[in-house]
């Protein structure tokens, strides 16, 4: 998933505290799959990183063949509102489009109940079925922006002060810059003087800040998902282990008693 010239920087859950690395470890994705693959080869953004994540670490052009995925291709041109994807130019506003779509997909799977939920599985299954999980909405957000011929990434945020606090998101290369959006919540990260914003940018503002906005890019992870590797990904999907459905059912419940880990990940 990763360029095998990676350089030795911080990278997978071994990296962050014991009890994200406890709770990874029994991820709702299926063993193998490729979202585990993903997790599993994400590098910690920090200040040695940067230089090689912003430079050398995915290519900043997009690799998806014209025809190759007619289903996102579809999916792309009703984002974009488009009829056809042969003259488009990937920009900002294409970014906020489709991160835009993936959000009013999201908001349709509120009524979905518990144990109906499903997890993994292609890009296109993804946007099918409707979900809110932001890894897999991360990833069809990645390979959607491909083909809207846009480099994209994943990126993986964690708030390690606090119990369950992950998220994904994606970094797309548009006019002449990454730039980090939320696919799950429909928005373009800006910094604080308005202009779009990449993870690094957030996560320094974050450092800066006294009010410590943006707590989730305390632990800040990037992962380059190549789209035309899908022939030898495992795209199987599950449903919601134990582990997770109680997790999901003390949040559907208000966390009385306050946000903590439930079960022993943090002893």
């Amino acid at each position: 998933m990763t360029q095998s010239s990676t350089p030795a920087f911080l990278q997978g859950p071994a990296s962050l505290p014991v009890a994200y690395q406890r709770m990874l470890q029994r991820d709702v994705h299926a063993p193998d799959s490729v979202d585990r693959v993903l997790i599993s080869k994400m590098i910690r953004l920090t200040e040695v990183s940067a230089d090689y994540l912003y430079r050398d670490y995915t290519p900043t052009h997009a690799i998806l063949e014209p025809g190759s995925r007619p289903e996102l291709e579809a999916a792309v041109r009703r984002a974009l509102k488009i009829p056809s994807l042969e003259s488009h130019v990937a920009s900002l506003e294409s970014l906020r489009q489709v991160t835009t779509y993936l959000a009013a997909i999201a908001s349709r799977a509120d009524d979905i109940p518990l144990e109906d939920l499903v997890f993994g599985g292609t890009e296109e299954r993804i946007i099918a079925r409707t979900t809110d999980w932001c890894t897999d909405l991360a990833r069809a957000a990645c390979v959607m922006l491909h083909v809207a011929g846009a480099a994209a990434r994943i990126v993986c945020l964690f708030d390690t002060a606090r119990a369950y606090s992950g998220h994904q998101v994606i970094e797309a290369y548009v006019e002449g810059s990454w730039v980090c959006a939320d696919p799950v919540h429909g928005f373009v990260h800006e910094r604080s003087d308005g202009t779009p914003a990449s993870a690094l940018d957030v996560m320094r503002e974050r450092r800066a800040s006294p009010d410590n906005r943006n707590a989730l890019f305390r632990a800040v992870f990037l992962v380059s998902y190549n789209p035309m590797t899908a022939s030898t990904c495992n795209f199987t999907e599950s449903a919601a282990n134990a582990y997770y459905l109680s997790i999901l059912t003390q949040s559907s419940a208000g966390w009385p008693g306050g946000l903590r880990w439930l079960h022993g990940e943090d002893g």
